[in-house]
């Protein structure tokens, strides 16, 4: 059986604890692809005014240029002009013979069930987060409360992948350079310069 991985977000900017992510998914996991998809307008969250998502594709695509053949940045969500919902890009994605494992952080994976059309992502896919921060004993009980849950309630396939947590905010790293901080080595190094050429992020 084909195993197919997508890993959606805003991307906005792309940054190193994204690509960590993706490489150490690969590294684990060996799937035969692991598709990049940048949202258009995500439901779950706000984005900032000024927000260009055809930016955000081509950051993404100068990310992950290179480093991995199975890698593959798609336009899907992007080019529909719509609000992105994940469902929707697990049946596009979807195909017989084909395992299709969705990637996310460990807060999203807190809130899963209130995604449009839940039930169905849990039936499409597995579930393959990792966790974003250090959290503490209550943070590891309320993940491990949710995970019993959702497989409980839904038949969920879910791991947790053992990956170092890498604590970068897209949210943190458009502040720093609207106030006039380098962001250097917190992105990879040619989305660092397109986000200076391009003056991304000062308004």
């Amino acid at each position: 059986m084909k195993k197919v991985a997508i890993y959606g977000g805003t991307f906005a900017p792309v940054h190193n604890g994204h690509v960590a992510f993706a490489l150490g998914y690969l590294r684990l996991e060996q799937p035969d692809k692991l598709i990049i998809v940048p949202t258009f307008i995500p439901p779950h969250k706000s984005i900032d005014k000024g927000d260009k998502p055809e930016i955000r594709l081509e950051m993404v695509k100068i990310a992950f240029l290179g480093l991995d053949e199975r890698i593959e940045v798609s336009d899907f969500e992007i080019s529909k002009a719509a609000p992105s919902y994940t469902v929707l890009t697990l049946e596009h994605f979807s195909e017989p013979d084909t395992e299709l494992t969705f990637l996310c952080g460990s807060d999203m994976f807190l809130t899963l069930e209130e995604w449009y059309r839940a039930p169905d992502i849990f039936k499409l896919c597995r579930i393959a987060f990792a966790r974003r921060t250090e959290g503490g004993k209550e943070y590891d009980e309320k993940i491990k409360e949710r995970r019993q849950h959702y497989e409980r309630k839904y038949g969920a396939r879910i791991i947790e992948l053992p990956l170092p947590i890498i604590d970068i905010s897209s949210t943190e790293l458009r502040a720093a350079v609207r106030m006039g901080k380098s962001i250097e080595g917190l992105v990879p190094d040619k989305v660092y310069k397109y986000i200076l050429e391009k003056r991304l992020y000062k308004e």
